[in-house]
């Protein structure tokens, strides 16, 4: 259990749990940095990768990748059936959001 609110929506607060927390791919190798910009004039923020498949080479380790996998496939065919149901972006934010199951 984190001992913080997380936004799985935020690639630096899900890098942070999984990475600086949970310390996942230091055994395996699969902590891979990419460096954005941004952080300050002539300074570079490092971040770790949090794309599904950089979240699958870790789903050996813990299973909270495997969580987060599903809530993003989850979330992404609740905004396709509203989508296609025709709501509007104001009905679509009334809608409860789904939450990862606690471990």
């Amino acid at each position: 259990r984190a001992a913080r609110p997380v936004n799985w929506k935020s690639p630096k607060d899900v890098g942070a749990l999984l990475f600086h927390e949970l310390r996942l791919g230091e055994a395996t190798g699969a902590r891979r940095l990419h460096t954005a910009g941004g952080a300050g004039k002539g300074r570079k923020m490092c971040e770790f990768q949090t794309s599904s498949a950089a979240l699958e080479l870790l789903r050996s380790e813990h299973p909270l990748p495997a969580m987060i996998i599903a809530h993003r496939k989850l979330t992404a065919t609740v905004a396709l059936l509203w989508e296609l149901l025709g709501k509007s972006e104001r009905d679509r934010h009334r809608a409860p959001e789904p939450q990862l199951a606690e471990a």
